[in-house]
């Protein structure tokens, strides 16, 4: 089917123009044998290409008026009938009448104006001058008539059916789309939500914490000034201290935590970083070990945050004097592995009491995203270590 305005206009167009030829070659006879109006043709095919210029045309694209359309379709039954009885071979019209009316109405009349069309055909056929000396001209006529109402029928319905199985899938493929469109939506909200949970209950956990006991030192400490016990009070100041460095470093944690690396110069690069900086706050020696390798940069997000993660739990839990972050990738299965080992005091009762697992259940929760594996364990030396694998090929 045709589906722009300048195809359509070349359809009609080529339609006309075959019977203006044909009018040419057999109009002069046909004008001698029965001495109707040379100028009648001519005038019936200018108004069929005016009608479709200022209404078919138009009503191929958008609606329009139900009484203009049901005028012009009549005009077009017209029009087809009194061509075929002055020109017979004018019924080459119906390659192009037939096609409007499937194009221009709903199935149902587009139908009735098919049948209309073959009638008026038939009628004109029958009726046309030229053809009374033909025999069996009913019979002929009848067939041309219908087997032009059959293959119109019957091309008109298939490719409705086409037509509207194609705005059926046009339809479901837009609902699909805005459900994909609002699935993501709602997985960047949920975890949005989840992130912005997780470093709550990481404030709570640590800095609000260290902040309130603060603020309990400092309150004990002016008491103890107020009553005139100096050395108490120095002692609680001391205690403030303390305190203070300790909520310093794991303000520093958390920042170490979720501060942003880029990865545009890659992931060994950006490892590199963050182990140095680490090693500056921390004093911890670490030695990063990364396989140059183009991943995509899901993966490399990925490996860098839990990576990160990784050495705030060092920070943490560790007590450790050196630290080995590790990307290797087995050629076997392509699949892509990262490892953090340190030397400290491994997995305690302790260490696992003060972090209820925020930070390895953020972890896991990206690495299950990509379809990957995330253990922790400590190592058979002494230290701990977290090992991350990803299959070849995940996208999230």
């Amino acid at each position: 089917m045709v589906t722009r305005p300048w195809g359509w206009d070349a359809a009609v167009a080529a339609g006309v123009l075959v019977c203006a030829l044909m009018t040419w070659l057999m109009g002069p006879g046909i004008v001698a044998d029965t001495g109707q109006p040379g100028w009648v043709p001519w005038a019936l095919l200018a108004l069929f290409a005016a009608a479709y210029a200022a209404v078919g045309r138009r009503a191929i694209y958008r609606p329009a008026p139900g009484s203009l359309l049901f005028g012009y379709s009549a005009l077009v039954v017209i029009l087809a009938g009194a061509m075929c009885l002055l020109i017979p071979s004018l019924a080459t019209i119906q390659c192009v009448a037939y096609p409007l009316a499937w194009c221009t109405l709903r199935t149902r009349w587009a139908i009735v104006q098919s049948c209309a069309i073959a009638v008026a055909v038939f009628v004109g056929f029958l009726l046309s001058p030229v053809q009374q000396s033909q025999p069996y001209l009913l019979a002929t006529s009848a067939a041309i008539a219908a087997l032009s109402l059959a293959f119109a029928l019957f091309l008109g319905l298939y490719i409705s059916h086409i037509a509207a199985y194609g705005h059926e899938r046009a339809r479901l493929l837009a609902e699909l789309t805005a459900a994909q469109d609002e699935l993501a939506t709602m997985h960047r909200q949920a975890g949005e939500t989840s992130e912005r949970a997780r470093l709550a209950r990481e404030l709570h956990d640590t800095v609000t914490q260290s902040l309130t006991g603060l603020v309990m030192l400092s309150e004990r400490a002016g008491a103890q000034l107020r009553a005139g016990q100096s050395a108490e009070a120095a002692a609680s100041v001391s205690l403030v201290e303390s305190a203070a460095r300790e909520a310093l470093d794991e303000a520093r944690s958390l920042v170490a935590t979720m501060t942003p690396v880029a990865t545009d110069s890659g992931l060994a690069e950006a490892l590199r970083r963050v182990g140095a900086r680490f090693e500056r706050e921390t004093g911890v020696v670490v030695e990063t070990q990364v396989v140059e390798q183009q991943l995509p940069r899901e993966q490399e997000v990925v490996l860098l945050r839990c990576a990160q993660e990784g050495l705030a739990n060092v920070r943490k839990h560790a007590q450790a004097r050196r630290v080995v972050v590790a990307v290797t990738r087995d050629e076997a299965t392509g699949a892509v592995a990262l490892s953090v080992r340190d030397d400290g005091v491994g997995l305690t009762a302790e260490s696992l009491g003060d972090d209820p697992g925020f930070g390895v259940a953020g972890m896991c929760e990206r690495v299950g995203m990509l379809g990957g594996t995330l253990t922790l364990g400590t190592r058979p030396g002494g230290g701990a270590e977290l090992a991350i694998v990803i299959p070849s090929g995940a996208h999230t």
